[in-house]
């Protein structure tokens, strides 16, 4: 069965890959690097057009998606759908009891669909974005940037056409009103009669330089412990409780920072997994040495790269689950979190910030009716940032808070506000008016590939 909307759709993102420089296509395909792996390579634009457009590939993708951009593409799914579920009904529902064949087949039928192009103005028109204003430039940049990045097309006649399979991935999110610029985080003094905000005994410079320095230091007599005694892995995959206390008190780290710091130097290439007849074993690799040789400043770097893509959160541990490390991270809502923090706290003056949440995490207590916590202006702002990423997620206090913890502990962080050591490190698709630049590396966007 052929739908010949969704395959105009395709041959429009076939022709808009086709207008591309080789270096356009070159930077898209840098972009989408970690789902695009996931498929088998394609050799034509064509084959390009559908992996872009695969449900795994946008599964992927719409994590990395602003408030803005989500909320465009979201928009223009649903008005596709709606219009060719009234130009070419569906199949009639099965009845009671049918199997689950039926069942699916029905759900995946062409009229729930996004195969009809759009006009871009009736998606402004929906998003209220109608006028002339900071709205419609806010949607217009994001049609733009969902055409660069493949998740919108162009036709021939001005329309735009997107992914068919988008409102199955969208369709239960509430994106809320349209809104054409982030939120900012609150400081904790904005409350009429709140007292004056203590001024902290460091500045954030004076942390980023400390925590480098420790950093640096702590790796480093992690990477000489397992250098004298190799770490033996569980036969079911990971590092177990004893090994890692071992590796801590060497460390002179705790236990959480000391799990991070494994998974970072794993991720980092500074450490090697080696099967032998006995199990595998983790020690260093022979970048351990060249590592050594450079300035504190420039050790923290592959480290930071590393964390930007770890798809894992190291020091969070769900209760009822075993603390580990150096296992393979199924997290790949993580990337998508650091940046969305980060970038929230981009906008924090360094003066301006508030401390971090105490570990164990348990949620602020609510103030007033009407008023908001710092903490949750701060995961607002963030939600804005990755909107499916944040508060969305399970957990999304905890996880919050020990991923701004473990940013602390790399020195990216401090008195609620980013450091200077920011400006090296963040997740990829950081936008240009971050106070933070992009990180690249080669492993830096996609999982660790370890062995259990």
């Amino acid at each position: 069965m052929t739908n010949l909307d969704a395959v105009e759709g395709l041959d429009a993102v076939t022709r808009s890959l086709a207008r591309r420089t080789p270096e356009q296509l070159a930077a898209l395909l840098t972009r989408h690097a970690e789902p695009l792996a996931r498929r088998p390579a394609p050799t034509e634009l064509r084959g390009l057009a559908q992996a872009l457009w695969s449900y795994e590939t946008l599964h992927h993708l719409v994590l990395h998606l602003d408030h803005p951009r989500l909320q465009v593409l979201a928009t223009t799914a649903r008005i596709s759908q709606e219009r060719a579920g009234r130009d070419a009904p569906g199949p009639a529902a099965p009845a009671p009891g049918a199997d689950y064949q039926s069942l699916m087949a029905h759900r995946l039928s062409f009229a729930h669909l996004a195969t009809e192009p759009v006009p871009p103005e009736d998606v402004y028109a929906a998003l209220g974005a109608a006028a002339p204003g900071p709205a419609r430039s806010a949607a217009e940049s994001a049609l733009r940037h969902l055409c660069d990045d493949g998740l919108a097309a162009p036709a021939e006649d001005g329309t735009i056409v997107v992914p068919p399979r988008a409102p199955q991935l969208l369709a239960a999110y509430d994106l809320g009103p349209f809104l054409a610029h982030a939120p900012q985080p609150a400081p904790d003094d904005t409350a009429p009669g709140a007292p004056a905000a203590t001024v902290p005994p460091t500045s954030p410079h004076d942390e980023s330089r400390a925590a480098a320095a420790t950093l640096a230091a702590t790796v480093d007599r992690l990477l000489a412990a397992l250098a004298t005694q190799p770490a033996a892995l569980r036969k079911s995959g990971g590092l177990a409780v004893r090994e890692i206390k071992r590796l801590a008190k060497a460390a002179g780290a705790t236990e959480p920072h000391t799990r991070l710091l494994l998974d970072l130097a794993l991720a980092a290439d500074l450490i090697a997994l080696t099967r032998s007849p006995s199990g595998i074993t983790a020690l260093p690799t022979g970048a351990y040495d060249d590592w050594l040789a450079r300035p504190p400043g420039a050790r923290l770097a592959p480290l930071l790269a590393a964390w930007s893509g770890l798809w894992d959160i190291p020091t969070h541990t769900p209760a009822g689950e075993t603390p580990t490390a150096l296992v393979r991270g199924h997290d790949r809502h993580a990337p998508a979190l650091r940046h969305a923090l980060l970038a929230a706290l981009a906008a924090v003056p360094l003066e301006g910030g508030t401390p971090l949440p105490p570990l164990p995490f348990t949620e602020p207590p609510r103030q007033e009716t009407g008023t908001r916590t710092p903490w949750e202006d701060l995961l607002g702002a963030a939600d804005w940032h990755r909107p499916l990423a944040v508060t969305r997620q399970p957990m999304a206090g905890e996880r919050a808070a020990h991923t701004l913890h473990e940013a602390a502990c790399l020195g990216l962080v401090a008195h609620g506000t980013l450091t200077p050591s920011a400006g090296r490190c963040s997740p990829t698709r950081a936008p240009s008016t971050s106070r933070w630049a992009i990180c690249s590396r080669r492993s830096s966007n996609r999982p660790t590939s370890r062995p259990t």
